[in-house]
């Protein structure tokens, strides 16, 4: 988001954890019919002028008509139905529109009982599932049919399309948890969304070779390699208080000089063929 790029309809404005309940284990996010007057960005100033396209979109510090939780929840006459969106805040069209969208709609009232929501991605695809059945995917590159194509090589471009909207390989992308509310909602608040439990995997490349030396050669909490070769000469690692590293391998791990794990520091390996 930036100041020429706020063309969001929210109506909700997420507070600081006074929208969320924990009971029995489960995590509520709650949506309240509650005006408050509140930034959009809490390091801009109040004044500082907000933009969606160039037209003028109101200030930074305005008037919210509900408050919420930070899954994304659609509440309609028809019940409470899940969207899956699919959009990215890019110039994706010739049009210039700010945000393409490709929105599925289950069509039934979800709020009856418990569902499991997953997404897949990688460099090729994205899948978005519900209770396990497929139900959106999308390609990286496709054919004009929409079948997936894993690369394009020295196919003419008239052959295939690519979705401009991907997301970039190198892009940190995040998980958000939240309970949205449309403008005029004819729900009835308060209204709550529960979550049973998040679960993040990621799929990891063993087949090469890994030394570590340095925390730059860290990405992430766990590092997988056929063989992994810690610390040594020149080397300096420490996993500080409050920090997480895992180290997976299919043959051998080393650890030499100049690697140490503080109190407070959670670190753990293991060979897994």
């Amino acid at each position: 988001m930036g100041m020429n790029l706020y063309c969001a309809g929210a109506q909700e404005y997420f507070t600081d954890g006074d929208n969320f309940e924990v009971e029995n284990g489960i995590l509520k996010l709650i949506a309240d019919d509650e005006a408050v007057y509140e930034r959009i960005m809490d390091d801009w100033a109040d004044d500082t002028p907000m933009y969606c396209l160039d037209e003028f979109n109101g200030y930074n510090k305005r008037w919210f008509d509900y408050t919420s939780g930070m899954i994304y929840s659609n509440p309609t006459t028809a019940g409470k139905q899940i969207t899956y969106s699919y959009h990215r805040n890019l110039y994706c069209n010739d049009n210039n529109k700010l945000r393409c969208i490709d929105d599925q709609n289950t069509g039934t009232d979800m709020s009856l009982d418990m569902h499991t929501y997953s997404v897949e991605w990688d460099e090729h695809k994205i899948i978005w599932r519900v209770d396990g059945n497929e139900v959106l995917i999308k390609y990286k590159w496709s054919n004009l049919s929409g079948q997936e194509m894993l690369c394009c090589g020295q196919i003419p471009a008239a052959y295939y399309s690519m979705d401009r909207i991907y997301p970039f390989d190198d892009q940190p992308m995040n998980i958000i948890a939240s309970l949205g509310v449309k403008q005029d909602s004819p729900s009835s608040f308060p209204i709550d969304m529960e979550i049973d439990y998040i679960r993040v995997y990621q799929r990891i490349n063993t087949s090469n070779s890994v030394k570590i030396c340095s925390s730059s050669d860290i990405q992430g909490s766990t590092v997988a390699g056929q063989d992994i070769i810690v610390g040594g000469a020149s080397c300096n690692i420490t996993v500080v208080d409050g920090e997480y590293l895992d180290l997976i391998t299919k043959n051998s791990i080393v650890l030499n000089s100049n690697f140490s794990a503080a109190a407070g520091g959670h670190f753990s390996m293991r060979i897994d063929d």
